[in-house]
């Protein structure tokens, strides 16, 4: 398996915030899932790829993030880590570089309205696909927003032909590591202040 060899990502501690079940596979149709939420899929392209836009009644979409989002996407992930500003010293600037991220990496964005209110960013790494950053506005936590772009890392992993996702978090957030945990990711390994993730990922059919 041959990828085009990406720059060093940063690994901003990744963020979900909501936990509410989600479910949007299907591609023409749309289902009322256990957890209220009506997910409807589209389909689009991305360059000679063919991925699908999970959208929702709540009025999020997702989408391939443009040069021009950097900055709304920058406050949409500042708004998110704002409630760990208290609890984490030294906090690092987690939208710092979404200019080159949207360059070269794969990022996402859900889109309300005309506001960015979620964010996803992964990285091709020697192996496996690493989940840089995912974060849900405060606005949109309990929306299935957060499950939603996981679940997009998951598809970009298949496509892509890993077999693996990882990601790093902060021991400061168990609720996420809890989250994560939930969705059948699980604890690689700690270190300092950093909790090192991983999860399996079944190998798309033919």
């Amino acid at each position: 398996m041959s990828h085009r060899r990406l720059r060093k990502t940063k690994m901003h501690p990744a963020f979900v915030s909501d936990n509410r079940v989600w479910k949007g596979d299907a591609e023409t149709n749309a289902r009322l899932e256990p957890g209220g939420l009506c997910a409807v899929s589209a389909r689009f392209a991305w360059g000679n790829a063919v991925v699908t836009d999970h959208s929702s009644r709540m009025g999020w979409r997702l989408r391939p993030a443009a040069a021009g989002d950097a900055a709304a996407l920058a406050g949409c992930i500042d708004a998110a880590y704002a409630r760990y500003a208290g609890r984490i010293a030294g906090l690092p600037p987690v939208s710092a570089g979404l200019d080159e991220d949207i360059a070269v990496n794969r990022v996402w964005v859900a889109v309300q309205g005309d506001r960015i209110v979620g964010g996803l960013i992964v990285a091709a790494q020697d192996g496996f696909l690493r989940l840089a950053n995912v974060a849900v506005h405060p606005d949109c936590r309990g929306a299935g927003l957060g499950r939603a772009l996981m679940a997009r890392a998951e598809d970009e992993a298949r496509r892509q032909g890993y077999t693996e996702l990882r990601l790093t978090t902060h021991a400061a957030m168990p609720e996420n590591v809890a989250l994560y945990t939930h969705l059948g990711w699980r604890v690689d390994r700690t270190g300092g202040n950093k909790v090192f993730m991983r999860k399996a990922v079944s190998v798309a059919s033919k």
